[in-house]
């Protein structure tokens, strides 16, 4: 909750600033909730707190896919900062480089999917995992390629399309990992 202040509101507003920008949404998207969530479910079991590897996986591809999400948010904004001269890493490299940028890094992040997927010790149906995530990376580079950088219809549909990406991980993970089982 502090960190969620100290993002939003003034006089701190951390979201000003891309490196505390991202460094807040990848370490509450990436690593408090799913932390969190895990062990706090985890206690309702009567359990006590564990950090199994498939938990480092998601924690791993989470934080990837939230650097990319946070890198993405500014990019329909970008004139809008530029007039009010807050300089958001699209506005400091520009917006065909964000995207360049975190294309790369969700293709490392999904590529780091399929090759844990298909580990002994993931907990994941390989078959399974490594189709799902091949075909959400192939869905990527097909999105990608077909995104306008001076549209900002195409840039909301791309930020849109990688907020789905996010949430059907959550959707698919449980899933694969009760498959595995």
């Amino acid at each position: 909750m502090i960190l969620g202040t100290a993002y939003s509101l003034p006089p701190i507003r951390l979201k000003r600033f891309p490196f505390w920008s991202t460094f807040c949404i990848l370490a509450v998207r990436g690593v408090v909730v799913n932390f969190g969530l895990y062990w706090h479910f985890l206690a309702g079991t009567g359990l006590g707190p564990a950090t199994p590897p498939h938990l480092l996986a998601l924690v791993g591809f989470m934080i990837g896919l939230s650097m990319a999400i946070a890198w993405f948010k500014d990019v329909p904004d970008v004139a809008g900062d530029r007039r009010f001269r807050i300089f958001t890493l699209a506005v400091r490299l520009g917006v065909r480089r964000i995207l360049q940028v975190g294309l790369g890094l969700l293709t490392l992040v999904y590529l780091g999917m399929l090759f844990w997927g298909f580990t002994a010790g993931s907990g994941l149906q390989p078959l399974a995992a490594g189709l799902f995530h091949a075909g959400l990376l192939a869905g990527l580079h097909r999105k990608a390629r077909r995104v306008n950088p001076n549209d900002l219809a195409s840039l909301t549909r791309y930020y849109r399309f990688i907020w789905l990406l996010f949430y059907l991980e959550y959707l698919a993970y449980p899933l694969l990992h009760y498959l595995g089982r």
